[in-house]
């Protein structure tokens, strides 16, 4: 799980800077403490479980994409100079 949302940190910071990818680790943080902790669903846990992974596997996936892409382009038009 910490692998998809590092792929969310890095693309923050690639296109803007590191403030905003340490407030948006803190944002996460919290919001993810508190949606989780206050959740009384009567499903078993491991059900909340792969919710939660499947959340952060689908965020990762985009945010990669976002970031191979962002790389790419950058890289052709290195090359176009």
């Amino acid at each position: 799980m910490l692998i998809s949302v590092s792929l969310f940190y890095g693309w923050l910071t690639l296109r803007s800077s590191f403030i905003p990818a340490a407030i948006a680790h803190g944002a996460f943080n919290t919001i993810e403490e508190g949606v989780i902790s206050n959740i009384n669903l009567e499903v078993p846990m491991l059900y909340l479980i792969l919710i939660k992974l499947l959340v952060t596997v689908m965020t990762g996936l985009l945010f990669m994409y976002l970031v191979i892409r962002n790389s790419t382009r950058e890289y052709k038009q290195i090359l176009k100079k």
